[in-house]
């Protein structure tokens, strides 16, 4: 940042302020990168319900029931960003 600062010619003055956040824009969508899981809002483990299944008579399967199992997703990563807004010195 002071490099950039030098460059502008404007010298770097007070830290103003900080905020921090995920990045949720059109290129990081947000259920993939960890700030909403795949159960909820903060949520990584859940309950997931998977079909039990059957051939019939004629060969065409069927649902006759449903196994429940526990499972998490936790993200592979997650993507954050952090922005920093400095003030100018005067000179």
């Amino acid at each position: 940042m002071e490099r950039a600062a030098e460059l502008s010619s404007r010298p770097l003055g007070a830290l103003i302020a900080i905020s921090s956040g995920s990045n949720s824009g059109p290129f990081y969508p947000r259920p993939y990168f960890g700030e909403d899981g795949t159960f909820g809002p903060g949520k990584h483990c859940g309950t997931v319900r998977r079909p039990i299944t059957r051939r019939d008579g004629a060969g065409r399967r069927k649902v006759v029931g449903t196994r429940t199992s526990r499972q998490c997703r936790v993200p592979q990563y997650v993507v954050a960003s952090v922005t920093l807004v400095y003030g100018t010195a005067r000179a």
